[in-house]
């Protein structure tokens, strides 16, 4: 799997696809300094029904990101009922120029969040869910220990459920083998025995402790 070397946080990929997104109906970072990372230009493209217009701004728009926040690869995505832009944008290798494709993989991270939280919005306007119900309403074989959690708690980020890569068993097998999979029971398990906190209260605002390699960032 090739993956982009060197990448910085994909959530600055994220707020490329925002202004992607603002462009065509007119998702912490910290901007990186200048690098020598070949330049951010296009490699691969999937128009759908955008005037060339409109795909020709949006491309400009992440470019010009890509360029401010020495980002070397991009993946990016936008559709709306108007139509769909799909391109790579960079390489995938800063060492050999190799360009990034669209069957590539890069860590998505904390993108995900807005993504399941706009599900469970959108399953609690369809009736299906209630955001005050408890986690185990709706998954049962979820750990007792987390039986007083609600959908509301873990969509505000404030259900005292610590973050399983500050976990010292996650941490030693990452970095046994950095291509290791986790499924979502592995991922559970390394946190399943107790709360850092009261589901009620607010989140520790402590930083969480990472794998040491500096592979973490880019790969997974």
């Amino acid at each position: 799997m090739r993956v982009a070397a060197g990448a910085r946080s994909i959530r600055s990929a994220a707020v490329l696809a925002i202004a992607a997104v603002l462009l065509t109906t007119a998702a912490c970072a910290t901007p990186s300094p200048p690098s020598s990372s070949p330049s951010p230009s296009a490699t691969t493209a999937a128009t759908g029904a955008y005037p060339e217009e409109t795909a020709a701004k949006i491309a400009a728009a992440v470019e010009s990101g890509m360029a401010a926040q020495s980002i070397p690869g991009a993946l990016v995505l936008v559709q709306t009922p108007a139509g769909r832009f799909e391109q790579a944008f960079g390489v995938a290798d800063t060492a050999d120029g190799t360009p990034l494709g669209l069957d590539d993989h890069l860590r998505v991270g904390s993108i995900t969040k807005t993504m399941t939280t706009t599900v469970l919005l959108q399953l609690v306007e369809r009736g299906e869910v209630q955001l005050d119900e408890p986690a185990r309403t709706y998954l049962p074989a979820l750990p007792d220990t987390w039986a007083r959690v609600t959908l509301r708690q873990l969509a505000e980020m404030r259900s005292g459920i610590p973050p399983y890569s500050g976990t010292q068993p996650f941490v030693d097998r990452y970095e046994a083998d950095e291509q290791a999979v986790f499924s979502s029971d592995d991922l559970v398990a390394f946190v399943a025995d107790a709360l850092s906190c009261s589901p009620r209260a607010r989140a520790s605002t402590t930083p969480t402790p990472t794998p040491s390699s500096s592979a973490w960032s880019s790969r997974r």
